[in-house]
C-alpha cells in the first residue's frame, strides 16, 4: 500500500471515529452514513489542500509527520480529545447549574504559524467540540484563530493550553 493511499486510508477512518464518536452510536445504519460522508470529506479536502500550504508562514513548507508515526500518535490525540470534551462538560455544566458565574465571558485571538489548512481546521473541530469554546473565524491573513470563550478571565492562559494542546498531540497526527 502507497504512502498515499495508507494517508487517505486514515483520514478516513479518523472522520469515521469522530462521526460514531458524535453519535455516540454504532449501529450499521451510522457506520454507512459515516463511511459515505468520511470518503466524501476525504476526496474534497484532499483537492482543497493541495491547493493550500501553511498558515501565517510565508514559506508553506510543512514538515508532515511519517504515516507510522502519525498511526502510532493517533490514540493520544483521541484520548486528549475526550480529555478535552469532558474538561469542557464540566465546566458548561458548573455554569448551567448555577455553581459558577460567567463574569468574563469573550473574544480570543490565538496565533496560528506554521501550521498547515488541514491542521488548522482540525484545531477548530476539536475546539469547538468541546463546550465551553467556539471558533468564531479564521482569519487567515493575520494568521489567527479567534474563538470565543465562556471563560476568558485569562487569555494568555487559553492560548498557552491551545498551544500546548497542538504541540504534544495534534502536530503529531495533523501539523
Amino acid at each position: 500500500m502507497s504512502h498515499a493511499v495508507a494517508s487517505r486510508a486514515l483520514a478516513v477512518v479518523v472522520l469515521l471515529g469522530v462521526w460514531l464518536l458524535t453519535l455516540g452510536s454504532v449501529a450499521w445504519g451510522d457506520v454507512a452514513v459515516g463511511v459515505v460522508l468520511a470518503v466524501l470529506l476525504e476526496l474534497g479536502w484532499r483537492r482543497r489542500v493541495a491547493r493550500g500550504g501553511t498558515i501565517g508562514t510565508e514559506d508553506g513548507d510543512l514538515q508532515r509527520p511519517p504515516l507510522h508515526r502519525a498511526l502510532l500518535a493517533t490514540p493520544a490525540l483521541v484520548w486528549a480529545v475526550l480529555v478535552e470534551i469532558t474538561r469542557g462538560t464540566v465546566d458548561v455544566a458548573k455554569y448551567s447549574l448555577g455553581i459558577r458565574e460567567v463574569e468574563h465571558d469573550g473574544i480570543v485571538e490565538i496565533r496560528l504559524e506554521g501550521i498547515s489548512e488541514e491542521g488548522v481546521a482540525a484545531w477548530a473541530f476539536i475546539s469547538t467540540i468541546s463546550p465551553g469554546e467556539l471558533v468564531l473565524d479564521v482569519d487567515e491573513e493575520r494568521g489567527v484563530l479567534v474563538i470565543h470563550a465562556l471563560d476568558a478571565s485569562d487569555p494568555e492562559a487559553i492560548r498557552a493550553r491551545h498551544h500546548d494542546f497542538y504541540e504534544r498531540y495534534q502536530r503529531k497526527v495533523i501539523p
